[in-house]
């Protein structure tokens, strides 16, 4: 009896290990991935409309925003992800006159995930990017259309849903340091958005 056990033994031991490979190839199928997504949202410019006050002047320092990006995820806890998008446009006005402020940004990040479950995952990121501001002044004092190229520092977080092994939606906040220059000034800005992501 116990020779006839020991080829049964082998054959659920070896389905056993079949059906335990599965998974494991899956796994190796869904990464390294390439993914591409959008993103639309609103921008913040702190510190926009501070000192612009007085009878019948206006300032928003809220815009939208929008964003084009692809990425390269490693594994399940690393990405570097490119982005190309716009912000703005901020507004001050009042008898005076007129100012426009609108931003766009190219970026480069990498980024660190953290799965919270099959379909759950939040990531921080971190990276560089280069802004071109435009401003269009329209005043008593200044007349003029003015553009300040600059560099540096933008950081942010969110949260990734997966909807299918295909799609996913994102939210994630984003901060840029000193965005502008020049005769423009600076500010830091802040974008949140909502986007749809599409793995390849």
């Amino acid at each position: 009896m116990r020779k006839a056990r020991a080829p049964a033994l082998c054959s659920i031991a070896a389905i056993v290990l079949m059906f335990a490979a599965v998974p494991a190839a899956a796994q190796s199928t869904d990464l390294p991935v390439v993914y591409a997504g959008i993103a639309l949202g609103g921008a913040r410019a702190e510190g926009f409309c501070t000192g612009v006050s007085g009878p019948g002047v206006t300032c928003d320092d809220t815009g939208g925003a929008l964003k084009l990006y692809g990425g390269y995820q490693f594994n399940r806890n690393f990405a570097v992800e490119l982005g190309l998008g716009g912000m703005g446009e901020w507004v001050a006005q009042g008898p005076g006159g007129r100012v426009e402020i609108s931003t766009g940004v190219a970026e480069a990040l990498g980024m660190v995930i953290l799965p919270l479950g099959e379909s759950v995952a939040i990531y921080g990121k971190l990276g560089v990017y280069r802004a071109r501001t435009e401003a269009r002044a329209n005043t008593t004092t200044v007349v003029g259309n003015f553009e300040e190229d600059n560099v540096d520092v933008t950081a942010g977080f969110g949260v990734r849903f997966d909807i299918t092994r295909s799609v996913a939606v994102r939210a994630d906040w984003q901060g840029y340091a000193d965005v502008g220059g020049g005769n423009i000034g600076v500010s830091d800005v802040g974008v949140f958005s909502l986007g749809v992501q599409m793995r390849f």
